[in-house]
């Protein structure tokens, strides 16, 4: 996302602990195998424009840390002791040849699959009490394309290795709290920052809280992809927070059915998305499109009470690496141009709206493929017309969910 050391999420952050150590994949869940790694030799640059290292949150693995994969520089040492706490997914052993297989993605995908494999894994956060988060550092390998880290209902066993996301949409249904995602290699949520609206900013999680952790990769090349994520959550103290962060989940072009190079624009009804009714009025604190590669633009509207026509909120021209838009006192954001593709979003500042605020969304979608698109988690062959984000408010209790 465009504001690469200070961006949001997607799908933005939450969580972290008293204890330090990390939470792996693979069946050791204790530690992240690279933990032990001497520290890099170079000095820790917040922002180096590549990977922005953050003192005792988010430092490499160092000179020490290889393997065969590319991305081996993503490597995360969890946090520092006493700040948070850190979840690996990914092999918990490099050197035992069945158990890295079990996370590889061979070139061109799985036989019958396509390029992509977009799986769950099941773990649950080390902290003992249930405590606040205003930040969260998240890597990836190569060939990611999204996490998304869902706090789910229920007891679910831990993975060892990728599981089928069956359950997910049920776990969802049943009252999933998304609490952090990515859709870049370097994600850095540190949005809740320096402007003074942002400091009692917290996302609360429950103490051993489960999860769902949804992974998507896509290997359209020709060496295998080492399917690998490392998230480091920051904990805030309960004292500090006087305002609750909660997801904003808006899916959108639920029915599509696009016919093969066709071209149609998904459109959201203009009235059809508002914020909570049960709170007066809430914080956008940021938001962000998701969208796959047949989706040249998406869009979202904000019509505020009494006015006749919608303003925009954002143009976004980049499936792959779609722009985190941070509202607050301290970002202006640049302007839109969709002559030249452009990304942008003209409003700037500090975004309150209520729930008779219109808030809608659309989708320019060009299929450049032989089949029909349907709204599915295929990175080339479906799409989805989705905005994800985060409002505030001291009453905040849940996700504001939107769709069509």
């Amino acid at each position: 996302m465009a504001l690469r050391g200070t961006t949001l999420f997607v799908l933005a952050g939450l969580s972290s602990s008293v204890i330090a150590c990390g939470s792996s994949g693979g069946t050791d869940k204790t530690a992240n195998p690279a933990a032990s790694a001497p520290a890099a030799s170079s000095t820790c640059d917040p922002n180096d424009p590549k990977i922005p290292c953050f003192k005792d949150k988010a430092e490499p693995c160092g000179d020490g840390y290889k393997t065969d994969f590319p991305g081996d520089e993503l490597c995360l040492k969890p946090p520092t002791d006493g700040l948070g706490f850190q979840l690996h997914v990914g092999p918990d052993d490099y050197t035992d040849p069945d158990v890295v297989n079990n996370w590889i993605l061979p070139p061109g995908g799985f036989p019958g699959q396509g390029p992509d494999t977009n799986w769950c894994y099941y773990m649950k956060t080390p902290n003992d009490q249930p405590i606040f988060t205003a930040e969260y550092y998240a890597h990836m390998r190569p060939g990611s394309h999204h996490y998304i880290m869902f706090g789910v209902k229920g007891d679910v066993a831990d993975s060892t290795g990728p599981d089928s996301c069956a359950a997910r949409n049920s776990q969802i249904a049943g009252g999933a709290n998304f609490l952090s995602g990515a859709t870049r290699e370097v994600q850095n949520a540190a949005m809740f920052g320096d402007a003074a609206e942002d400091k009692g900013l917290g996302s609360p999680i429950d103490a051993h809280a489960q999860l769902n952790m949804n992974l998507h990769f896509v290997n359209i090349g020709d060496q295998p992809v080492l399917e690998e994520i490392w998230v480091n959550m920051i904990e805030k103290p309960a004292d500090e927070v006087t305002n609750i962060v909660k997801a904003i989940e808006w899916l959108g072009g639920l029915t599509m059915a696009i016919p093969p190079h066709q071209n149609q624009t998904l459109q959201s009804p203009a009235d059809a998305c508002t914020s909570p009714a049960d709170i007066d009025s809430v914080r956008i604190l940021g938001v962000t499109a998701h969208m796959h590669a047949n989706t040249v633009r998406v869009s979202m509207f904000h019509q505020a009470p009494g006015a006749t026509d919608k303003e925009l909120v954002f143009d976004d021209f980049s499936w792959s690496e779609p722009t985190v838009w941070l509202f607050n006192s301290k970002v202006t954001n640049p302007m839109p141009d969709r002559t030249a593709s452009k990304s942008g979003a003209p409003i700037s500042g500090i975004f309150n709206v209520t729930p008779q605020d219109k808030l809608s969304w659309e989708c320019q979608v060009e299929n450049k493929t032989d089949s029909t698109l349907n709204f599915s988690d295929k990175a080339y062959t479906g799409e989805m017309c989705n905005v994800f984000g985060m409002y505030a408010s001291p009453k905040a209790t849940h996700p504001w969910s939107c769709f069509f």
